[in-house]
């Protein structure tokens, strides 16, 4: 019987385990930057249907270190921050390594695919009127 109530035991450990890891593996498939699932459109003159300001920059807040491209829209408090996931993109490379100052950034437009981000991740504290999300750049240029 104790023996029997041990198997039960570690049978059940073992599936949890198991069914964790693979909800845990399909939830992450439709988020992050390695994705193949898109979630929005942006292109130079329209993100979410509106014109845009946009400037690409090197953040640490909140020991991101990383770069990340910063969408205002005018005329409204509404904006994005995004994570640039191809950063070795040669579009993005010739103004990464140009900008004499990467934590002011430079002002860009561009095109690219807005990714969700993964449950549980952020940027940091984010405004309700904020967008966060990866963003895979397509075309860029400085404004």
């Amino acid at each position: 019987m104790k023996i029997t109530l041990r198997f039960f035991f570690f049978i059940t450990i073992v599936l949890s385990i198991i069914g964790s890891r693979c909800h845990k593996q399909s939830m992450d498939s439709t988020c992050g930057c390695k994705t193949d699932s898109v979630w929005h459109y942006v292109t130079y003159d329209n993100f979410g249907g509106y014109a845009y300001k946009a400037g690409l920059f090197y953040d640490t807040f909140q020991k991101q270190n990383d770069w990340f491209v910063s969408v205002g829209i005018p005329g409204t408090s509404n904006g994005a921050l995004l994570k640039v996931c191809n950063k070795d993109l040669p579009a993005v490379r010739t103004i990464i390594d140009t900008i004499s100052d990467k934590y002011r950034g430079v002002p860009i437009l561009f095109s690219g695919k807005l990714k969700k981000l993964c449950p549980g991740e952020s940027f940091g504290i984010q405004l309700p009127e904020t967008i966060t999300a990866h963003l895979v750049i397509d075309s860029l240029k400085k404004n």
